[in-house]
């Protein structure tokens, strides 16, 4: 079994990605491999795009690798490591953040010896996802505090674990349409389709990098018409285009999900989305308390 690190990085931001290598690839525990995914679509010159500075720290550490991908899939290029490394444990990072890297190793190990999903962030994760399908179902386990419905794409996953099934050609076509940039909302209905945990720890394992930040995609996610945020029309996106998530999603969260109230809501924030009215009404209106 082996420890693969990876994350993705953009042009607004490559020039401080070399800070998070670093941390990794210099701290005495043994990450195996550390992977950079980056688009060529942002990089059309590929290394010659690159800081010269972050060419010779790639040359000088063997254990790092820069991928490339062909389209510009935002932040979830970094999930291309799986099938591969499937059996392997593997730690998503962000390039905006700085990790604690003691805490990050214990946070593998009770990945491993609980066999679930280790959220990174600093969080304590309770109102990202707080808007209307998520709305009260953050802690799926009741006598559990520390476990959320919520999936985080900073995050350690262990062995035979991640969802492969949403990362094929033919499901990722799906979400180049109708879920594009938020992971949250297209990995966590499979996560609960699978019944996996998610740990989110009562001690920091990071926090925001010191350098300016870019959050144009964070502020995209959760623009909101007053009720709903985009993330969580997506959400439904994808719960609506997979008829065994949303079979799933609603066993596990029955109760929650009352979406003939919300239907002009939902239609006005899903332009491109392939979300239909007659799709929405053929919803069951679950309108009692968990």
């Amino acid at each position: 079994m082996k420890t693969i690190v990876t994350l993705t990085s953009w042009k607004k931001r490559i020039k401080y990605v070399q800070q998070v290598l670093e941390q990794f690839a210099m701290y005495p525990a043994n990450f195996d491999k550390i992977y950079l995914w980056l688009s060529q679509m942002e990089f059309p010159n590929r290394e010659y795009d690159l800081p010269n500075q972050l060419l010779e720290f790639v040359r000088s550490h063997p254990k790092v690798e820069i991928r490339w991908t062909f389209g510009n899939e935002y932040n979830h290029k970094r999930w291309y490591v799986y099938p591969e490394h499937f059996e392997d444990v593997v730690v998503s990072v962000d390039d905006d953040a700085i990790y604690d890297i003691v805490n990050v190793c214990k946070a593998i190990t009770y990945a491993v010896d609980n066999h679930c999903i280790v959220n990174l962030a600093d969080l304590f994760y309770s109102n990202v996802f707080n808007h209307s399908i998520h709305k009260e179902v953050i802690h799926w386990y009741d006598n559990e505090p520390n476990y959320f419905t919520t999936f985080c794409a900073q995050c350690v996953i262990p062995p035979f674990t991640f969802p492969c099934e949403c990362m094929t050609e033919e499901v990722l076509d799906v979400r180049r349409r109708i879920c594009q940039r938020c992971d949250e909302s297209w990995i966590n209905p499979w996560l609960i389709a699978h019944r996996v945990k998610i740990y989110t720890p009562d001690y920091v394992i990071s926090r925001p990098a010191s350098y300016e930040k870019e959050n144009t995609t964070w502020e995209i996610m959760n623009k909101s018409n007053g009720k709903f945020a985009f993330r969580d029309v997506q959400l439904f996106a994808v719960l609506n285009k997979f008829p065994y998530l949303f079979e799933q999603w609603t066993s596990v969260f029955r109760g929650y999900m009352k979406v003939k109230e919300d239907i002009p809501q939902i239609l006005s924030m899903s332009e491109g989305l392939e979300i239909k009215e007659e799709d929405l009404n053929k919803i069951p209106d679950y309108i009692r308390n968990h």
